[in-house]
Protein backbone atom coordinates (compact mmCIF):
# COMPACT_ATOMS: atom_id res chain seq x y z
CA UNK A 1 0.00 0.00 0.00
CA UNK A 2 1.43 3.15 -0.69
CA UNK A 3 0.77 6.53 1.33
CA UNK A 4 -1.32 9.00 0.29
CA UNK A 5 -0.51 12.34 -0.80
CA UNK A 6 -3.73 14.23 -0.19
CA UNK A 7 -7.05 13.88 1.59
CA UNK A 8 -8.87 13.22 -1.55
CA UNK A 9 -6.36 10.16 -2.18
CA UNK A 10 -7.46 9.08 1.20
CA UNK A 11 -10.79 9.11 1.02
CA UNK A 12 -10.92 7.46 -2.40
CA UNK A 13 -8.81 4.39 -1.19
CA UNK A 14 -11.04 4.46 1.74
CA UNK A 15 -14.09 4.42 -0.57
CA UNK A 16 -12.61 1.80 -2.94
CA UNK A 17 -11.92 -0.44 0.37
CA UNK A 18 -15.25 -0.16 2.09
CA UNK A 19 -16.55 -0.92 -1.60
CA UNK A 20 -14.66 -4.37 -1.82
CA UNK A 21 -15.97 -5.25 1.74
CA UNK A 22 -19.14 -4.56 0.28
CA UNK A 23 -18.76 -6.77 -2.80
CA UNK A 24 -17.50 -9.24 -0.54
CA UNK A 25 -20.55 -9.81 1.17
CA UNK A 26 -22.78 -9.22 -1.39
CA UNK A 27 -21.14 -12.04 -3.69
CA UNK A 28 -23.56 -15.54 -4.06
CA UNK A 29 -22.37 -18.59 -5.03
CA UNK A 30 -22.30 -19.50 -8.44
CA UNK A 31 -25.46 -21.52 -9.39
CA UNK A 32 -23.72 -23.02 -12.01
CA UNK A 33 -21.58 -24.71 -9.81
CA UNK A 34 -22.78 -27.99 -9.30
CA UNK A 35 -21.28 -28.15 -5.65
CA UNK A 36 -22.66 -24.86 -4.00
CA UNK A 37 -26.49 -26.11 -5.99
CA UNK A 38 -25.97 -29.55 -4.04
CA UNK A 39 -24.85 -27.55 -0.96
CA UNK A 40 -28.31 -25.26 -1.42
CA UNK A 41 -30.14 -28.35 -2.21
CA UNK A 42 -29.66 -29.97 0.91
CA UNK A 43 -30.01 -27.09 3.11
CA UNK A 44 -33.21 -27.06 2.08
CA UNK A 45 -33.83 -30.54 1.88
CA UNK A 46 -32.45 -30.27 6.13
CA UNK A 47 -34.91 -27.31 6.60
CA UNK A 48 -37.82 -29.04 5.03
CA UNK A 49 -36.88 -32.17 7.37
CA UNK A 50 -36.30 -29.68 10.23
CA UNK A 51 -40.11 -27.98 9.42
CA UNK A 52 -41.38 -31.48 9.36
CA UNK A 53 -40.10 -32.59 12.79
CA UNK A 54 -41.07 -29.50 14.18
CA UNK A 55 -44.67 -29.87 12.84
CA UNK A 56 -45.15 -33.22 13.98
CA UNK A 57 -44.05 -32.09 17.44
CA UNK A 58 -46.13 -29.48 17.56
CA UNK A 59 -49.10 -32.03 17.01
CA UNK A 60 -48.02 -34.83 19.39
CA UNK A 61 -47.76 -31.79 21.87
CA UNK A 62 -51.24 -30.40 20.93
CA UNK A 63 -52.91 -34.36 21.11
CA UNK A 64 -51.24 -34.44 24.43
CA UNK A 65 -52.28 -31.42 26.41
CA UNK A 66 -56.01 -32.28 24.32
CA UNK A 67 -55.78 -35.81 25.90
CA UNK A 68 -54.69 -34.07 29.30
CA UNK A 69 -57.76 -31.77 29.27
CA UNK A 70 -59.80 -34.44 28.44
CA UNK A 71 -58.87 -37.05 31.49
CA UNK A 72 -58.95 -33.77 33.67
CA UNK A 73 -62.46 -32.92 32.68
CA UNK A 74 -63.77 -36.91 32.80
CA UNK A 75 -61.81 -36.70 36.58
CA UNK A 76 -63.19 -33.57 37.42
CA UNK A 77 -67.26 -34.90 36.41
CA UNK A 78 -66.09 -38.12 38.33
CA UNK A 79 -65.65 -35.93 41.74
CA UNK A 80 -68.49 -33.85 41.16
CA UNK A 81 -70.18 -36.62 40.85
CA UNK A 82 -69.19 -38.78 43.96
CA UNK A 83 -69.24 -35.57 45.66
CA UNK A 84 -73.33 -35.67 44.50
CA UNK A 85 -73.66 -39.27 46.00
CA UNK A 86 -72.53 -38.09 48.95
CA UNK A 87 -74.48 -35.44 49.78
CA UNK A 88 -77.76 -36.92 49.23
CA UNK A 89 -76.47 -40.12 51.14
CA UNK A 90 -75.57 -37.62 53.83
CA UNK A 91 -79.68 -35.95 53.17
CA UNK A 92 -81.08 -39.37 53.14
CA UNK A 93 -79.37 -40.49 56.45
CA UNK A 94 -80.03 -36.70 58.30
CA UNK A 95 -83.92 -37.64 56.56
CA UNK A 96 -83.79 -41.07 57.88
CA UNK A 97 -82.28 -39.60 61.15
CA UNK A 98 -85.17 -36.95 61.43
CA UNK A 99 -87.67 -39.40 60.90
CA UNK A 100 -86.67 -41.70 63.40
CA UNK A 101 -85.77 -38.76 66.09
CA UNK A 102 -89.33 -38.09 65.39
CA UNK A 103 -90.76 -41.59 66.26
CA UNK A 104 -88.91 -41.68 69.75
CA UNK A 105 -90.30 -38.32 70.41
CA UNK A 106 -94.00 -39.20 69.62
CA UNK A 107 -93.05 -42.47 71.09
CA UNK A 108 -92.42 -40.69 74.76
CA UNK A 109 -95.35 -38.59 74.21
CA UNK A 110 -97.39 -41.42 73.78
CA UNK A 111 -96.07 -43.50 77.09
CA UNK A 112 -96.56 -40.00 78.95
CA UNK A 113 -100.68 -40.03 77.76
CA UNK A 114 -100.68 -43.35 78.62
CA UNK A 115 -99.31 -43.12 82.04
CA UNK A 116 -101.61 -40.19 82.74
CA UNK A 117 -104.56 -42.22 81.81
CA UNK A 118 -103.63 -45.47 83.08
CA UNK A 119 -103.48 -43.28 86.96
CA UNK A 120 -106.92 -43.62 88.84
Amino acid sequence: MKKSDTFADRRQEAEAAKNRRVEKFKAKPDQANPEAAARTMARQAESAARAERKAAVDLEKRQNAERIRVEADAAAAANRLAKDQELQRVAQDAEAQSILDEAARKAKRDARYASRKSKP
